[in-house]
């Protein structure tokens, strides 16, 4: 529940509780309203709402748009969202304007019904989760369309158009995705289901026009004016699809959604999935709130904790590691070890642990990279929707083996990090197997597969293992695979 003390209602502040309005209202039936989203970013100088003219006078496009008269003047909206702003003590959040028909009589003509006013605002932290500013986030190619532009009007942010933005949502969340990218119905790239969306290609930022069916973004226009100012050449034009697999880098932007920092793009008629990193893209802060992953289904729990293992491990041991990301990486392998079996069982402690522990690598592995194990687990996410933990974790192990000769004495590390007792007094190969054992009890005691026997079908197999040989993750690799090894190393999980 949305925690907020006074929402404005047609010109008065009303409690949380008495913002109501009639079940036959005309929103409620045919999804009549316009709408708005915006910042509060906390200054030195108090509260500053991020580009507040720009916002409402868009609400007012919108309603112009769907042909309806807003009571109220730009100036006096503007005043209402400072005070309800005010009202709440807020530093630092989110403001959601709306206009809706209200209640008069009830049938799809509008024309009877009063255009009523509210605006909320409400402490808030990142529109995706705190953990996509850390790690990105896993975008797949929605098999869901914008609508053509002469069927419903896509520069107006209306509450109606957003039915297909909860499609595109919904479907990338079954499918084990954070986000779904949309394309318009001729087939070119349009947006997310929230979010704008930029690509670089050599040294060129593309966006899509507005003859995309995107909405016309004001953190995109934003975007768009720093990037002219700092030299870069931007353009917008219709994209392709395949623009998505060739470019440079991704990323997506929104008053909501703001910048995201690396995306695995899948595409599902392909079945590839494709990795987009942006270094310039990191946020000045993020939130870790363990609160937010009470919640979280202990399957869930136990995947996203093997995938936070995975990084640490993998960033420990990458050709790329160094000092930085070895004290990041070592530390969050210990904590994860510590506390993934108690997150499962939803526990405060584990919780806790957990949500600093995967902080903790998101801030190692970031500033190394990663290796053959993301790479054979991004084919298995695209081919057969295999959530992405459960393949990191049960990949690791074998993959873990076949890299035991290229790091040194790392494994013995990661075995004392594990709370393997004894590592100092073991040889090479004790200390290599302790290792490799104690991440196949931890994935087994929270319930993870042993083996790919029920995910991957033979015949896939060299399709699979090109994959991965193509993939962004595998030169990071302490071990330099051949196609057929990696084939192998699938074979050995059969």
């Amino acid at each position: 529940m949305i925690n907020t003390e006074k929402i404005w209602m047609n010109g008065k502040l009303v409690g949380h509780d008495d913002a109501n309005i009639h079940i036959l209202s005309h929103v409620v039936h045919y999804g009549s309203s316009v709408f708005e989203g915006i910042r509060i970013y906390k200054t030195e100088n108090g509260p500053a709402i991020f580009r507040l003219r720009e916002h409402v006078k868009r609400l007012f496009d919108s309603a112009k748009v769907y042909r309806m008269d807003i009571p109220y003047s730009i100036e006096e909206i503007e005043q209402a969202i400072i005070e309800t702003v005010k009202a709440n003590k807020l530093e630092q959040g989110y403001i959601r304007p709306i206009a809706y028909r209200g209640y008069f009589e009830l049938g799809v003509t509008p024309t009877r019904c009063p255009v009523d006013v509210a605006i909320a605002a409400w402490a808030w932290g990142a529109y995706l989760g705190e953990e996509a500013l850390n790690k990105g986030i896993r975008v797949q190619v929605s098999s869901w369309r914008r609508p053509a532009l002469n069927t419903l009007p896509s520069l107006a942010k209306a509450g109606g158009n957003y039915l297909s933005s909860q499609l595109i949502r919904l479907e990338a969340l079954n499918n084990g995705y954070e986000e779904g990218i949309a394309l318009d119905y001729l087939g070119n790239i349009s947006e997310g289901s929230g979010e704008n969306l930029f690509v670089v290609l050599n040294g060129k930022l593309i966006t899509p026009n507005l003859a995309s069916s995107a909405l016309g973004g004001i953190t995109k226009d934003t975007v768009i004016q720093l990037a002219k100012k700092l030299g870069y050449e931007v353009v917008e034009q219709a994209i392709p699809r395949e623009l998505l697999y060739i470019c440079d880098e991704l990323f997506l932007t929104g008053t909501a959604a703001e910048v995201t920092i690396n995306y695995v793009i899948t595409d599902v008629e392909k079945k590839r999935k494709f990795v987009c990193v942006d270094a310039h893209d990191i946020p000045v802060v993020a939130f870790v709130d363990p609160d937010m992953m009470s919640s979280m289904p202990k399957g869930l729990t136990a995947a996203t904790g093997m995938d936070a293992l995975t990084h640490a491990i993998e960033g420990y041991t990458t050709k790329a590691a160094w000092t930085m990301t070895d004290m990041f990486n070592l530390k969050s392998i210990e904590l994860i070890a510590k506390h993934l079996r108690g997150a499962v069982e939803n526990t405060r402690e584990g919780r806790e642990g957990m949500a600093l522990g995967q902080y903790i690598t998101g801030m190692g592995f970031s500033n190394c990279g990663l290796g053959v194990v993301h790479s054979m687990a991004h084919g298995l996410g695209a081919l057969y929707d295999t959530p992405h933990g459960v393949a990191n974790a049960i990949i690791l192990p074998t993959v873990m083996e076949y890299n035991a000769d290229c790091v040194g004495e790392k494994l013995r590390d990661v075995a004392k990090a594990m709370g393997v007792e004894g590592t100092e007094n073991m040889s090479e190969a004790e200390y290599k197997k302790a290792a490799v054992d104690a991440v196949k009890k931890l994935s087994e005691d929270v319930g993870i597969p042993k083996d790919l026997k029920e995910i991957v079908k033979p015949e896939d197999v060299d399709f699979l293992s090109q994959s991965a040989m193509d993939d962004a993750c595998r030169p990071g690799n302490p071990r330099d695979p051949k196609f057929e090894e990696i084939k192998e190393l699938f074979l050995k999980l059969m």
